[in-house]
């Protein structure tokens, strides 16, 4: 039985590639990742970018002056252990397809947000704060097409806020769609950091990875897929699930 909980498990890999983690820790890591087949597909990948910014680093060609000095054996170590391991897994198979979709094909409505509103209970909503919820509930009853038209109506009268909501809605709509052109330009302006309407960061990065995949843009998708794969929720697999397709096939 593993002892590590999942929450703390790319943190542990992390200490891993860089050689802190005892015998024990290591050993507990290892008979996790063999119950959690995914998370070595992570270790994996996190070596060979390790590897690949220390070559680029040491590359006399990238920067004048003296090579970058670094200490390289505890990855080097982890790297070589990855690398022997793979004989006891077959994750990545052979004849992987060119093109990589996204992992869902539809985000589901629940997902759109309402605009926030801070007031008493007896203030009435603003003109603009209206119009909002109005789209809103026409864009959650179905009516996208109208929904996506009002929202680019209302955005030169958004503040930040009011924006970072529209482009998010506008965004899930889009995709929804099929204009995942749209879809990835709106999401551009989106912050997932960014606290608004409480809007949940690794939801807003799932999308966001699949909106850019959708688009064939694997750079970006990369980007989102990274940090999702850091958050222990429901969509981390899937992150990590892209990271080990978009490695296996730059392998190749």
């Amino acid at each position: 039985m593993n002892k590590i909980p999942p929450g703390d498990i790319v943190k542990q890999i992390d200490e891993y590639l860089k050689g802190r983690l005892d015998k024990k820790e290591t050993d507990e890591l290892w008979e996790y990742m063999l119950e959690n087949p995914e998370f070595y597909k992570y270790l994996k990948i996190q070596a060979g970018l390790r590897k690949k910014q220390m070559d680029d680093k040491n590359d006399p060609g990238n920067k004048p002056g003296k090579m970058v000095k670094e200490d390289k054996k505890p990855w080097l170590v982890a790297l070589a252990a990855v690398i022997l391991i793979t004989l006891m897994f077959n994750f990545f198979r052979s004849g992987n397809d060119a093109e990589i979709n996204p992992v869902t094909d539809s985000i589901p409505l629940a997902y759109l947000i309402t605009p926030e509103v801070e007031r008493s209970s007896d203030e009435a909503l603003s003109v603009l704060e209206s119009r909002l919820m109005d789209i809103y509930f026409d864009a959650v009853s179905g009516s996208a097409e109208h929904a996506i038209a009002q929202y680019k109506e209302l955005l030169p009268q958004a503040d930040d806020t009011e924006k970072q909501t529209i482009y998010y809605n506008l965004g899930v709509l889009n995709f929804n769609a099929g204009n995942y052109t749209a879809s990835a330009h709106a999401l551009e302006n989106v912050g997932c950091e960014a606290s608004f309407n409480n809007v949940r960061a690794d939801r807003c990065l799932w999308i966001k990875m699949n909106s850019f995949l959708a688009v064939d843009d694997r750079n970006e998708a990369t980007v989102y897929a990274q940090k999702l794969a850091e958050i222990s929720s429901s969509y981390q697999e899937d992150a990590i699930n892209l990271l080990g397709q978009i490695n296996s096939q730059t392998e190749e």
